[in-house]
Protein backbone atom coordinates (compact mmCIF):
# COMPACT_ATOMS: atom_id res chain seq x y z
CA UNK A 1 0.00 0.00 0.00
CA UNK A 2 1.50 3.36 -1.00
CA UNK A 3 1.86 6.41 1.25
CA UNK A 4 -1.02 8.34 -0.40
CA UNK A 5 -3.53 5.54 0.12
CA UNK A 6 -2.48 4.92 3.73
CA UNK A 7 -2.69 8.61 4.65
CA UNK A 8 -5.94 9.14 2.78
CA UNK A 9 -7.37 6.02 4.39
CA UNK A 10 -6.35 7.26 7.83
CA UNK A 11 -8.26 10.52 7.26
CA UNK A 12 -11.35 8.60 6.09
CA UNK A 13 -11.12 6.24 9.06
CA UNK A 14 -10.89 9.21 11.45
CA UNK A 15 -13.84 10.85 9.68
CA UNK A 16 -15.92 7.70 10.15
CA UNK A 17 -14.96 7.56 13.84
CA UNK A 18 -15.83 11.25 14.31
CA UNK A 19 -19.19 11.09 12.55
CA UNK A 20 -20.30 7.51 13.18
CA UNK A 21 -20.49 6.95 9.41
CA UNK A 22 -20.18 3.29 8.47
CA UNK A 23 -19.41 2.26 4.90
CA UNK A 24 -21.09 -0.87 3.56
CA UNK A 25 -19.29 -3.99 4.80
CA UNK A 26 -19.07 -5.40 1.28
CA UNK A 27 -17.89 -2.09 -0.17
CA UNK A 28 -15.12 -1.13 2.26
CA UNK A 29 -12.37 -1.21 -0.37
CA UNK A 30 -14.42 0.75 -2.91
CA UNK A 31 -15.21 3.32 -0.17
CA UNK A 32 -11.52 4.21 -0.06
CA UNK A 33 -11.45 4.75 -3.83
CA UNK A 34 -14.65 6.83 -4.03
CA UNK A 35 -16.58 7.61 -0.88
CA UNK A 36 -20.13 8.68 -1.69
CA UNK A 37 -21.62 10.13 1.49
CA UNK A 38 -24.49 12.35 2.59
CA UNK A 39 -23.76 15.15 5.08
CA UNK A 40 -26.75 16.98 6.55
CA UNK A 41 -28.88 16.04 3.53
CA UNK A 42 -26.27 16.99 0.90
CA UNK A 43 -24.60 14.40 -1.35
CA UNK A 44 -20.82 14.51 -1.50
CA UNK A 45 -18.01 12.42 -2.93
CA UNK A 46 -14.46 12.02 -1.62
CA UNK A 47 -11.52 10.50 -3.49
CA UNK A 48 -7.74 10.30 -3.21
CA UNK A 49 -5.74 12.68 -5.38
CA UNK A 50 -2.36 14.31 -5.78
CA UNK A 51 0.77 12.19 -5.84
CA UNK A 52 2.82 10.15 -3.35
CA UNK A 53 4.84 13.21 -2.31
CA UNK A 54 1.82 15.50 -1.94
CA UNK A 55 -1.39 13.49 -1.44
CA UNK A 56 -4.71 15.33 -1.46
CA UNK A 57 -8.29 14.53 -0.63
CA UNK A 58 -10.56 15.54 -3.49
CA UNK A 59 -14.13 16.50 -2.66
CA UNK A 60 -17.24 17.22 -4.64
CA UNK A 61 -20.38 18.67 -3.04
CA UNK A 62 -23.75 18.64 -4.84
CA UNK A 63 -25.30 22.10 -4.52
CA UNK A 64 -28.34 21.28 -6.65
CA UNK A 65 -30.03 22.23 -9.88
CA UNK A 66 -29.85 25.62 -11.53
CA UNK A 67 -33.30 27.22 -11.31
CA UNK A 68 -35.32 27.50 -14.50
CA UNK A 69 -36.08 31.15 -13.80
CA UNK A 70 -33.06 33.35 -13.11
CA UNK A 71 -30.73 30.62 -14.41
CA UNK A 72 -28.41 33.00 -16.24
CA UNK A 73 -28.27 35.30 -13.22
CA UNK A 74 -27.43 32.36 -10.95
CA UNK A 75 -24.67 31.16 -13.27
CA UNK A 76 -23.19 34.65 -13.42
CA UNK A 77 -23.21 34.76 -9.60
CA UNK A 78 -21.32 31.45 -9.46
CA UNK A 79 -18.74 32.77 -11.91
CA UNK A 80 -18.36 35.92 -9.79
CA UNK A 81 -17.81 33.76 -6.72
CA UNK A 82 -15.22 31.63 -8.54
CA UNK A 83 -13.37 34.81 -9.53
CA UNK A 84 -13.57 36.37 -6.05
CA UNK A 85 -12.29 33.26 -4.29
CA UNK A 86 -9.90 31.86 -6.88
CA UNK A 87 -6.65 30.35 -5.75
CA UNK A 88 -4.88 27.01 -5.39
CA UNK A 89 -6.43 26.13 -2.01
CA UNK A 90 -9.96 27.35 -2.75
CA UNK A 91 -12.88 25.31 -4.03
CA UNK A 92 -14.69 26.28 -7.20
CA UNK A 93 -18.16 25.87 -8.63
CA UNK A 94 -18.83 23.90 -11.77
CA UNK A 95 -21.66 22.26 -13.63
CA UNK A 96 -21.81 18.47 -13.82
CA UNK A 97 -22.50 17.97 -17.52
CA UNK A 98 -24.01 14.52 -16.91
CA UNK A 99 -26.57 15.67 -14.31
CA UNK A 100 -26.91 19.40 -14.92
CA UNK A 101 -26.29 20.05 -11.23
CA UNK A 102 -24.02 22.66 -9.65
CA UNK A 103 -21.05 21.14 -7.85
CA UNK A 104 -18.51 22.63 -5.48
CA UNK A 105 -15.17 20.90 -5.95
CA UNK A 106 -11.77 21.20 -4.38
CA UNK A 107 -8.72 19.48 -2.99
CA UNK A 108 -7.17 19.56 0.47
CA UNK A 109 -3.62 18.41 1.28
CA UNK A 110 -3.96 15.26 3.38
CA UNK A 111 -1.08 16.43 5.59
CA UNK A 112 -3.26 19.32 6.81
CA UNK A 113 -6.35 17.20 7.40
CA UNK A 114 -7.75 14.96 10.09
CA UNK A 115 -11.16 13.39 10.54
CA UNK A 116 -12.49 16.17 12.75
CA UNK A 117 -11.40 18.92 10.35
CA UNK A 118 -12.83 17.00 7.39
CA UNK A 119 -16.18 16.55 9.16
CA UNK A 120 -16.34 20.28 10.03
CA UNK A 121 -15.40 21.29 6.48
CA UNK A 122 -18.05 19.04 4.93
CA UNK A 123 -20.74 20.27 7.36
CA UNK A 124 -19.80 23.84 6.41
CA UNK A 125 -20.16 23.08 2.70
CA UNK A 126 -23.44 21.25 3.33
CA UNK A 127 -24.80 24.35 5.10
CA UNK A 128 -23.70 26.51 2.17
CA UNK A 129 -25.40 24.11 -0.26
CA UNK A 130 -28.65 24.33 1.70
CA UNK A 131 -28.44 28.15 1.65
CA UNK A 132 -27.76 28.10 -2.09
CA UNK A 133 -30.80 25.89 -2.68
CA UNK A 134 -32.95 28.58 -1.05
CA UNK A 135 -31.35 31.79 -2.37
CA UNK A 136 -28.89 30.82 -5.12
CA UNK A 137 -26.66 33.43 -3.39
CA UNK A 138 -28.77 36.21 -4.93
CA UNK A 139 -29.61 39.46 -3.17
CA UNK A 140 -33.17 40.21 -2.05
CA UNK A 141 -33.50 42.62 -4.98
CA UNK A 142 -32.37 39.97 -7.44
CA UNK A 143 -34.69 37.38 -5.88
CA UNK A 144 -37.66 39.75 -6.01
CA UNK A 145 -37.19 41.27 -9.44
CA UNK A 146 -34.91 38.80 -11.14
CA UNK A 147 -32.71 41.54 -12.53
CA UNK A 148 -29.17 42.47 -11.72
CA UNK A 149 -28.47 46.09 -10.91
CA UNK A 150 -27.00 47.73 -13.97
CA UNK A 151 -23.22 47.79 -14.17
CA UNK A 152 -23.35 51.59 -14.06
CA UNK A 153 -25.49 51.58 -10.88
CA UNK A 154 -23.19 49.00 -9.32
CA UNK A 155 -20.12 51.08 -10.25
CA UNK A 156 -21.75 54.18 -8.75
CA UNK A 157 -22.39 52.35 -5.44
CA UNK A 158 -18.78 51.13 -5.38
CA UNK A 159 -17.51 54.66 -6.11
CA UNK A 160 -19.71 56.17 -3.35
CA UNK A 161 -18.48 53.59 -0.87
CA UNK A 162 -14.86 54.29 -1.82
CA UNK A 163 -15.36 58.05 -1.44
CA UNK A 164 -17.09 57.56 1.93
CA UNK A 165 -14.12 55.59 3.23
CA UNK A 166 -11.63 58.12 1.86
CA UNK A 167 -9.96 55.60 -0.43
CA UNK A 168 -10.48 57.70 -3.53
CA UNK A 169 -11.75 61.07 -4.69
CA UNK A 170 -15.00 61.49 -6.56
CA UNK A 171 -13.92 62.55 -10.05
CA UNK A 172 -16.13 62.75 -13.09
CA UNK A 173 -14.76 61.05 -16.14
Amino acid sequence: MDKETRTYRTVLDEFCQQTGFKPDDDGQESFYQLADIVVDGVSMSLAPGGDADDPHLLYCCDFGEIPTKKGVLVMVRLLEMNFATSGPAHPSFGLNFATGRVMLTGAVPVAKLDGQHLAAMLRHYAAKAMTWRQTWFLSEEEMKFGDRPSRNAKAQRVRKAAVATGSTTDRKA
